[in-house]
């Protein structure tokens, strides 16, 4: 099972209200930087969407 913290449930967050949002803006709204956003959100999107852990 994935832990989330406190940085992923925002990213998600951000993404499930405007899922069209470019990275560059939840990085911005989420006081983060792009690449974090990118490894950080998308990987725990991924996962809850799928169910299944990608780190392999």
């Amino acid at each position: 099972m994935i832990e989330l913290d406190n940085l992923d449930v925002k990213i998600l967050a951000h993404l499930q209200s405007n899922s069209r949002e470019s990275f560059q803006e939840i990085a911005k709204r989420c006081l983060t930087s792009v690449p974090t956003v990118k490894s950080s959100g998308g990987y725990a999107a991924d996962s809850c969407y799928t169910g299944k852990d990608k780190s392999y």
